[in-house]
């Protein structure tokens, strides 16, 4: 198989993430998606910035063709609110469900609660009023990667998560230093 084909394999894990991104419809993820995008053409090498805009733009037309209907519904809860107080609740809710966390957190601190804890749990750590209405009953998932790995996992599982980063971006760093001593990056 030549290079030439080889490298558009990539664009079978990139279509599933940008599905998982407009399907969650998660307004933070999709804001960090494009201002990701932003930095990539941002800092690309000079010789590689004019190919690397038209993949942007290609992926922009792409990405404007998926939004569907639970995103635009999402932004415009934000942009049509119409008062301040629906939004404050909204922002306070986060806040609920961290605390909420924190204790759900305390009470199984090594190993955690297991896949959706905060989920399963909401009901009995968080206020009803801050509740979504599902067919199960009112619940909250999680809103915070940190939390959501404490709540999980527990102290040993969210250790090992931030270990992992902590080595890949140890790894970029001394890959960046390696570069740039022979001169292959500015």
């Amino acid at each position: 198989m030549t290079n030439v084909k080889r490298k558009y394999f990539i664009f079978i894990p990139l279509a599933l993430t940008a599905n998982l991104f407009f399907m969650a419809g998660s307004r933070g993820g999709l804001l960090g998606l494009l201002f990701s995008g932003l930095f990539l053409i941002w800092y690309s090498p000079k010789e590689k910035r004019g190919q690397i805009r038209k993949w942007a733009l290609a992926a922009l037309v792409l990405g404007s063709m998926l939004v569907g209907p639970l995103i635009m519904e999402r932004v415009n809860q934000v942009v049509k609110a119409d008062d301040t107080e629906s939004v404050d609740k909204s922002a306070y809710s986060r806040f609920v469900i961290i605390e909420g966390q924190l204790e759900m957190f305390k009470d199984h601190l090594l190993t955690g609660y297991g896949h959706r804890g905060t989920l399963i749990l909401s009901p009995m750590y968080i206020a009803e009023e801050f509740m979504t209405k599902t067919k199960a009953g009112g619940r909250r998932a999680s809103h915070n990667i940190t939390m959501a790995f404490l709540v999980d996992h527990g102290l040993i599982g969210a250790s090992l998560y931030f270990l992992l980063i902590f080595f890949a971006i140890k790894k970029f760093l001394w890959l960046n230093r390696v570069l740039r001593k022979i001169q292959m990056y500015p």
